[in-house]
This record gives structure tokens, sequence and C-alpha cells, in this order.
């Protein structure tokens, strides 16, 4: 059924859906319809990387998945559980301490730092002593660090497990994390195309 007339919303600005004439859909701004299709589903097509920035009308500076779609599985593995430990950390400085919830999210917070730890070993992009470079340093510090700050939470000294799991925490997320984002790095790319 069209708008009736008088209505808030003109002939000019409805579209049309294909599902039928009693439907319609308010487009707002000018030229909305010819800039944007989102409202017509027969026009969705799902596409990554390029391909979405330029069919988006974006060009390059567009946020993108590709990067890390197209990696290699050990830093897909890398880069996701590096992202879920950086917000599970997050909620451990800031949930209260000592509680169930806490120890549990701390579990799994080990085994995502021992994960990123570990699957850097397989990643080389950096290459400046052979195939490895200073961030492997932090990777062993961080394997040697967290089952120390696991065995003084265990043993109730508190100050030292604080100490270790924000010094882990600041160096190995933040700091290295920070790194990913130079230009050339997946996750630069990842965030602000290229």
């Amino acid at each position: 059924m069209a708008p009736k007339s008088g209505h808030r919303f003109s002939e000019k600005a409805m579209l049309k859906r294909k599902h039928g004439p009693e439907k319609w859909v308010p487009v707002f701004g000018k030229g909305h319809a010819e800039k944007k299709a989102w409202h017509d589903p027969e026009k969705w097509t799902p596409v990554f990387g390029k391909d979405h920035a330029q069919a988006k009308g974006l060009g390059k500076g567009a946020m993108t998945l590709a990067p890390l779609l197209n990696a290699p599985l050990v830093i897909q593995v890398h880069a996701l559980a590096a992202m879920s430990a950086f917000v599970l950390g997050l909620v451990q400085f800031t949930a209260p301490k000592g509680t169930l919830p806490h120890r549990t999210v701390g579990w799994i917070w080990v085994v995502l730092m021992l994960t990123i730890a570990l699957s850097s070993f397989w990643i080389h992009e950096i290459r400046l002593v052979g195939p490895f470079s200073p961030i492997h340093l932090l990777s062993i510090l961080t394997l040697v660090t967290v089952p120390l700050a696991v065995y003084a939470a265990r043993h109730h000294r508190v100050q030292s497990h604080r100490k270790a799991m924000t010094s882990i925490f600041l160096g190995a997320l933040v700091v290295a994390g920070a790194f990913t984002f130079l230009p050339g790095r997946i996750m630069y790319k990842l965030v602000f195309g290229g």
C-alpha cells in the first residue's frame, strides 16, 4: 500500500521493496538510494578487503578483515588469542579479585597468553637474528612469567601475582600489540586498510 498523502515521508523519499507493493522502506538523505543499496537484499554482496572498500566507495583506508582472514592459520590464532586476552585482561583489572569468576577468567587468560607466546615462534615477519626478532624474547619471558604468576597466586602472594600479571599485560599485550600496528603489518592493514 502506497504512503498516504501528507505522510511524513514523501513518495520521492520512499522506495518500494521487491517483496510486494504493500511494503515501503523509508530512505533518508538526498541521493541515498543511488549511493547505498542497503535496503535491497538482492544487491547485498559479501565482499572483503579492497573489493569491499571499493564496493562501499570507501577507497583506501577502510577497515577490513581481509588481511587477517588471508593470513596463515598460526597468525589468525595468535591474533584472536591476543585480542581475547586483551579484553579479558581489562575485565580482570576491573573485576573483584579473589573470587571464583576472577580465578576462572584468570585461567582462561593464562591459556590465551601461553597460546600467544607459543604461536609467536611460528611467526617470522620481522627477522633480525635468523628467523627470530626481539619479540620472541618477550615470548620466552611470558612463558616463564605466567607460570610464576600463577604459582604466586596459588601461594597467596598477592603482590607478586599482581605485579607479574600487570607486567605481562602491559609488556606482552599493550606494548607488543602496539608494534603490530606499524605500517605494513597485518593489524595495521586490518584497521587502516592498505
